[in-house]
């Protein structure tokens, strides 16, 4: 009975393993679609200190050159929500934050360096738009609507 156990072990073990390496293998794999959003820890940003040690500095991480991102909280706080273009599109629109549950909740944005944005307060880009000109990053609060984008276009440069 022992020899039987100690010759099927190292079947089940490999077949064990194989099912462990075949789950990562279907791990769903990042795309151009634009994600659901995710929440950062640290808010995104790395804490550094100036060379001579006196002077801490908040370095702000880069988005895509083709791609917008949005934060709900300040200074890439929170929950995040990051829409990038495909190399053949040339404009990307969301017509009501509502279908991606995050309406009336940006507060801050960051505008890749080949793509300009307008941002509306209304679904289906009603309203005045709010048009920033990439590179940026902007605490809408300061400079625009804090809580109120519904919807936006943006177009490569």
């Amino acid at each position: 009975m022992s020899k039987a156990i100690l010759l099927i072990l190292p079947l089940i073990m490999s077949m064990f393993m194989a099912m462990c390496v075949g789950a990562l293998v279907f791990l769903p794999m990042p795309t151009g679609a634009p994600p659901t959003g995710a929440t950062t820890a640290d808010g995104g940003s790395t804490a550094v200190t100036s060379g001579d040690g006196s002077e801490a500095v908040t370095v702000l991480n880069e988005t895509g050159d083709d791609c917008i991102k949005f934060w709900d909280h300040y200074d890439q706080d929170g929950t995040e929500r990051e829409y990038c273009m495909r190399s053949n599109e040339n404009e990307y629109s969301i017509n009501n934050f509502k279908a991606y549950d995050f309406n009336d909740r940006a507060t801050f944005v960051q505008v890749g360096a080949n793509v300009n944005a307008d941002l509306y307060y209304d679904s289906d880009h009603r309203g005045d738009p709010y048009r920033i000109d990439g590179p940026a990053s902007i605490n809408l609060k300061d400079k625009w609507k804090n809580d109120a984008l519904s919807s936006f276009k943006m177009w490569r440069k």
